[in-house]
């Protein structure tokens, strides 16, 4: 099994202890059989600089297109 994810953002705010991020990740897994299923989630997260970036809280707001996904930076 393969398994991977992607982060695009629609907007970063933050400062050196904070940050609020939204965007789209992209999660893919594969099975042994190489059949991959694609899914496009909408998310928000909260972090916080403490020995390095760490999400204090993240909340998947639901489905996204791949259409949506590609019209974000990469």
């Amino acid at each position: 099994m393969k398994a991977s994810v992607e982060f695009r953002f629609s907007q970063r705010l933050g400062d050196e202890a904070t940050a609020h991020e939204t965007g789209i990740f992209h999660y893919w897994i594969a099975d042994a059989n190489g059949i991959r299923n694609d899914h496009y989630i909408h998310f928000e997260a909260l972090l916080v600089k403490e020995n390095g970036w760490q999400t204090l809280m993240e909340y998947q707001k639901g489905p996204a297109s791949e259409n949506e996904w590609e019209k974000l930076k990469r």
